[in-house]
């Protein structure tokens, strides 16, 4: 990432720590009351954003699920986090799904 220092050495903008921020203020969007038209967490459309059911992880995970979550793990660390997650946080009762970025967030 880049970072904007001017002559007096004072940080104007700095890539890293905006892209903390977006990320923070995506995780504290999480179960947010459902509202018929909202905005997305990570392009700010503002839409109807498609309504999905939550995947919530398995109590006693199948051979192919342990393997689909290792993989998953492992192309998030090679991805630096940028992998959609599988599985929803608990406590979500209904996922939206925006219509512009394919983004995934959960809302009760």
């Amino acid at each position: 990432m880049s970072k904007l220092v001017n002559f007096q050495g004072q940080t104007l903008r700095d890539d890293d720590m905006e892209a903390w921020r977006d990320a923070e203020a995506k995780y504290r969007r999480e179960g947010e009351p459902f509202t018929a038209s909202t905005d997305c967490p990570d392009c700010r459309v503002m839409a109807v954003h498609w309504i999905d059911t939550p995947r919530f992880r398995p109590d006693e995970p199948t051979p192919l699920q342990r393997a689909q979550q290792s993989i998953h793990n492992v192309s998030s660390i090679v991805s630096y986090g940028k992998t959609p997650r599988l599985y929803d946080p608990p406590g979500t009762t209904v996922v939206r799904v925006c219509t512009s970025c394919g983004y995934r967030w959960g809302q009760s």
